[in-house]
């Protein structure tokens, strides 16, 4: 038996947030921090989020959906700027926002066009710094797996046990990947340097990986929980507590690292 310290965690002020999406939050659920992690923007599927970590002020980038409409299907920084892709039925609309709030835009940088490109291609499931390469692949029905190799193709890690959605965080600079634990509460971030897992412990399972951006002490992650960021509920079993019991919750937490 061995004790693990739980990580500090914190949970977003979600009073601006409809009641149907923080009960109902789609697949397409993700999030980007801009990367010196003061902005923290989010998509529920319909609607665009951005939160200010410093004063905890939630401000929308899109309008209230309507009839099932937008659909959100990306999220690209250029500088200190969001941009975001929706579509609607027969046409493309594009907003831009900033801490001050969110408005339409025609003109999209051609930075943030690469992104939503490669988000609608499924690239970002790749991802490579030159030295390892980072997959992500569904060999079953229902199964998700990530795959960590060296360039030459020497396989250092597989885990095909990613939850749900199967998503991960690849940090190209440090080698290191990011994703939650299906089975208990925990983020493991890997270090493809060393060849080595670290798990992180936390008071609630993560059923959603949002987003990573580091720092000098290590990374400081977003993702989601059903209920509560703290205390106890569904602590990584096979029966969820369903959103109709607990909604989802946007939490917080800093994962120290260092090579």
């Amino acid at each position: 038996m061995s004790l693990h310290p739980l990580v500090e965690v914190e949970q977003m002020n979600e009073e601006a947030l409809q009641t149907s999406n923080r009960f109902w939050i789609s697949i397409d659920f993700s999030g980007s921090f801009l990367p010196d992690g003061k902005l923290f923007a989010f998509s529920t599927g319909d609607q665009v989020w951005l939160y200010e970590m410093d004063s905890q002020h939630l401000t929308s980038v899109t309008e209230s959906p309507a009839n099932g409409w937008p659909q959100i299907r990306g999220l690209a920084w250029v500088a200190d700027t969001l941009y975001a892709d929706a579509y609607y039925p027969n046409h493309d609309r594009y907003f831009v926002s900033n801490a001050e709030g969110g408005r339409e835009t025609l003109e999209v940088p051609e930075e943030a066009k690469i992104t939503f490109e490669q988000r609608r291609s499924q690239v970002t499931d790749i991802a490579d710094n030159s030295r390892f390469v980072v997959t992500f692949d569904m060999p079953c029905h229902g199964c998700y797996r990530l795959t960590a190799s060296t360039t030459d193709g020497v396989k250092i890690y597989q885990n095909s046990d990613l939850g749900d959605e199967g998503q991960f965080v690849f940090e190209p600079l440090r080698s290191v990947v990011l994703f939650p634990e299906f089975f208990y509460p925990a983020i493991s971030l890997l270090d493809l340097n060393m060849r080595l897992v670290q798990d992180y412990y936390l008071p609630q399972r993560a059923e959603r990986l949002l987003a990573a951006t580091p720092d000098a002490t290590g990374f400081f992650v977003a993702y989601s929980s059903y209920g509560p960021c703290s205390g106890y509920g569904d602590q990584g079993t096979f029966y969820r507590i369903y959103p109709a019991r607990a909604p989802y919750n946007i939490c917080f937490a800093k994962l120290p690292f260092s090579h």
